[in-house]
């Protein structure tokens, strides 16, 4: 059994620079234009679903990791809230999502306001352990990014199996490994590869 994960692998100001880092899979759409398959507002659930399916003998040693904010004067795109409102007003119930402050931008935007960099806070972190709640919360991130929900620090974390997904802006999960079995997330990404509607990279020292 594994009792402990070295969370320190993620760097939270740019995943892919986080240790073990192994990859993304994304909307082909984007990445290959060559590959026929349309834009719908579907596609942020299709890429969840992967995700499910893929994990869902393990789904209930899922929890999800958070440090994402909201602006309610913000607007999403069309037809967003429909889908993903109810999960959205919810997370700011829970205490899930809390709200865009000074302290946040300054940590997040460093660079800017010629700060040091530094790990993220653990106040600004927050815990889901609601299984029914997982997959909407990170499609939530996902189709709100351009809108009401800002830093894009969600987290789908397995302790057991030692890993970490996190939803994306190009529709799409990447894959951090936090112990030392990468063929777990290269497995996941070549079965996501698999899909009419998305397209895996995998970086080359893993392939």
């Amino acid at each position: 059994m594994i009792n402990s994960m070295d969370l320190s692998r993620i760097d939270f100001h740019g995943f892919s620079s986080s240790k073990n880092w192994i990859g993304y899979f994304q909307w082909v759409g984007i990445a290959d234009e060559t590959r026929k398959s349309e834009y719908s507002e579907e596609l942020v659930h299709k890429a969840g679903l992967l995700v499910y399916e893929y994990f869902k003998d393990c789904w209930n040693d899922f929890f999800v990791l958070s440090g994402l904010r909201y602006y309610d004067e913000a607007e999403n795109e069309t037809g967003v809230d429909e889908l993903y409102g109810n999960v959205y007003n919810k997370a700011k119930e829970i205490d899930l999502l809390i709200p865009v402050d000074d302290e946040y931008e300054k940590w997040s935007d460093y660079e800017w306001f010629k700060l040091p960099k530094t790990q993220i806070p653990l106040h600004f972190l927050r815990f889901c352990f609601d299984k029914d709640f997982i997959l909407p919360y990170s499609e939530m991130a996902m189709a709100m990014v351009f809108g009401k929900v800002c830093g894009q620090k969600c987290f789908l974390i397995n302790p057991k199996l030692q890993i970490a997904l996190y939803p994306h802006e190009d529709i799409g999960y990447g894959c951090i490994d936090l112990g030392n079995n990468p063929k777990i997330l290269t497995d996941f990404l070549n079965y996501c590869d698999k899909s009419q509607d998305f397209v895996s990279h995998i970086e080359e020292q893993y392939r």
